[in-house]
């Protein structure tokens, strides 16, 4: 069995696909399907359910997933603690973000790159909800994520930010013309609204729901793209960050009365605080 193995093992479990393990391990994916198939002839028994449309862990899958996981991350402190050079931070080190809440997110990883050029960078996209669980688990060294509350058991959590939420209309919008406006003015209008899973639903809904008004979520979208270009059309409007709005220079932005905002944070493991997480935490903070 061969760390490789482990490596294409761990992101074709995590992506279930072949495909996207290929492109975050830069290979191509007959290399990642080849060595699972490698690891599951020495093992004597299959890793993953093969379908047409889809790939899944089989229960032998599942558990060497947890064990692979943890031999990757102590291969990864190893080699931090027998650095050549103690000053020099090495291994890897694996983020989560949410679409839009890491403001500053290419100059910050810019600035770590510099600063530690060994470390190798891995970046995953995903819900709130699913950070917090990968950060817990171990599957991911640390993630910037809108906050959930000021602290977390077995997770050390640094505010990085708080900011508002503002309304975005296109210029043909009925609204467009308002210099502020309640979340009451809103009630009953078409709205452009986020997946249930996302931050931004949870924000707005709980506003909404204490401000009892009642937005009519005629647009249910998972991309900012495609909640912007919705809005400028003029065909609804969004609650979204300040500085997410200042991105679409075709949306006009108009201030809440109420306090809508959220908390954006940094979050790492306490029982397993990398080197170069705490690095990275340090450099946000």
């Amino acid at each position: 069995m061969e760390l490789k193995q482990l490596e294409y093992f761990v992101s074709a479990a995590e992506e279930l696909s072949f495909t996207r393990a290929a492109r975050r391990c830069h290979v191509v994916q007959s290399a990642i399907s080849a060595q699972i198939k490698g690891l599951e002839a020495e093992l004597g028994t299959p890793l993953f359910d093969r379908t047409t449309h889809r790939v899944s862990l089989t229960a032998e899958g599942t558990v060497l997933l947890e064990r692979a996981r943890g031999i990757l991350r102590l291969v990864d402190d190893t080699r931090d603690l027998v650095s050549p050079t103690s000053a020099e931070l090495s291994g890897s080190l694996s983020i989560g973000v949410t679409q839009g809440a890491w403001k500053g997110m290419a100059p910050a990883l810019a600035s770590f790159r510099a600063a530690h050029p060994p470390v190798r960078i891995g970046l995953r996209q995903a819900p709130t909800v699913r950070l917090f669980e990968s950060v817990n688990d171990g599957s991911l060294d640390i993630a910037v994520a809108p906050l959930r509350r000021p602290s977390e058991p077995g997770l050390f959590v640094k505010t990085l930010y708080t900011e508002n939420l503002s309304v975005g209309v296109g210029a043909s919008h009925e609204l467009a013309h308002r210099e502020s406006l309640a979340l009451r003015d809103l009630d009953q209008r078409d709205a452009v609204g986020f997946c249930p899973f996302w931050a931004l639903r949870t924000i707005t809904d709980r506003a909404f729901d204490e401000a009892k008004a009642f937005p009519r979520v005629a647009y249910e979208v998972n991309d900012l793209n495609a909640a912007a270009e919705i809005v400028a059309s003029g065909l609804a409007y969004v609650l979204l960050p300040d500085h997410l709005l200042a991105q679409f220079g075709d949306l006009i932005r108009i201030p809440l009365e109420d306090d809508v905002h959220w908390d954006v944070g940094v979050i790492a493991s306490a029982r397993r605080c990398t080197p170069a997480a705490a690095a990275l935490m340090d450099l946000l903070t």
